[in-house]
């Protein structure tokens, strides 16, 4: 559903502002709660086996990939609710987390 796709892309960009990570030029990853969560900047990564196109948001789940949000459209094959409610959760806790 393209409204859980915006609200999973306003939040994780969210998260990447409150952790002083923005501008996104390089590569930001963050752990949140069970997933973890990849934003790549302006060129091709390789990753843990992974090559991650520029402009591209990963999210795994248990080491699998969950979701991709790139300019081209999106793809999640979790549970989108319970992501959302857990980056939520995630932006509820007052304290800086470290990116990864």
């Amino acid at each position: 559903m393209i409204v859980s796709m915006l609200r999973i892309y306003e939040l994780i960009l969210e998260l990447a502002k409150k952790d002083n990570a923005v501008p996104i030029r390089d590569f930001y990853k963050r752990k949140v709660g069970d997933y973890e969560v990849f934003i790549n900047g302006n060129s091709v990564r390789h990753y843990d086996n992974l090559d991650i196109p520029a402009y591209t948001i990963i999210v795994q789940y248990g080491g699998w990939i969950e979701g991709v949000i790139d300019p081209f459209g999106y793809a999640f094959t979790g549970n989108e609710k319970a992501f959302i409610k857990t980056l939520e959760k995630e932006l509820r806790k007052g304290d800086k987390h470290e990116s990864i």
